[in-house]
């Protein structure tokens, strides 16, 4: 397992898509708080709308009350950016394996399709920290650079918010590749990531369930926990998300295990 993983590795820090998936969410996470920034400052948005830009702030005063952890989960994680952009990486990387043949010669030299898969998981889980570490030191460089505009949080708050964020999004790693498993097509695959890590299909299931006033259900999905993500530890509570992700790593690593092994 451990060569697979180190294989699994090399070939992705050898891939361009690796880093425009980076770029991309490095890109947002600037444009986002530089964004941010302008609207917090009323002398730059009475300039801009003296030029004609029409700049707009309902609640001006609440963008003083933001910490960077907030402006971080806005950019890149509330919204489901992160997940989406992961999820592309994690479909194009697996189904790559199928269309090139890699995964029988794997399978050939190691029997244990289990192995194979959680190798392929946890190429993908180091991925997640390294994203999630590379733009929050983007967002950080960022604020200190524009005078920090946004309060820093304490270093506790932060390993709590970037470890709760790490599980929850393997858990949606451990989706894609079950859907990989599954379906074994790139585009498939990578219309799944869009539409569930993005948070269409929560959205959907969310109105579902509320007619037959079952909203309670959504609290353990992963959308709805990365969406309400806290920024603090507030007691046992705080450790709901954890167990969210965890479940659904399992479950979905072995219908992955299940499926890869039926199919082959």
């Amino acid at each position: 397992m451990i060569n697979i993983f180190r294989m699994d590795m090399r070939r992705m820090l050898r891939s361009k898509t690796f880093y425009i998936c980076l770029i991309i969410l490095g890109v947002t996470m600037i444009f986002t708080q530089m964004l941010l920034r302008v609207v917090s400052d009323p002398q730059m948005v009475e300039y801009l709308n003296s030029k004609g830009i029409l700049v707009s702030v309902s609640n001006p005063t609440g963008l003083d009350n933001l910490s960077l952890l907030d402006v971080f989960h806005q950019a890149n994680i509330g919204g489901g950016l992160f997940a989406v952009v992961t999820g592309i990486l994690t479909a194009i990387f697996v189904c790559s394996d199928f269309e090139s043949g890699y995964v029988k010669n794997i399978l050939s030299a190691y029997v244990n399709r289990g192995k194979y898969l959680w190798s392929k998981f946890l190429c993908i889980s180091i991925v997640n920290l390294i994203f999630l570490l590379a733009t929050f030191a983007i967002a950080l460089v960022v604020n200190v650079l524009s005078g920090s505009a946004f309060h820093m949080n304490g270093a506790a708050d932060i390993l709590f918010f970037l470890l709760q964020i790490w599980v929850l999004e393997c858990g949606f790693s451990a989706m894609v590749l079950a859907a990989g498993m599954f379906t074994r097509s790139k585009a498939a695959v990578i219309t799944f990531a869009i539409f569930v890590c993005g948070g269409v299909v929560g959205m959907v299931l969310k109105s579902i369930l509320g007619i037959f006033s079952l909203n309670k259900i959504m609290e353990y999905s992963l959308y709805m926990n990365v969406a309400n993500a806290q920024t603090a530890y507030q007691g046992i509570s705080s450790l709901k998300p954890f167990g969210v992700g965890i479940i659904f790593i399992l479950v979905f690593m072995l219908l992955g295990q299940v499926t890869l092994s039926k199919r082959d």
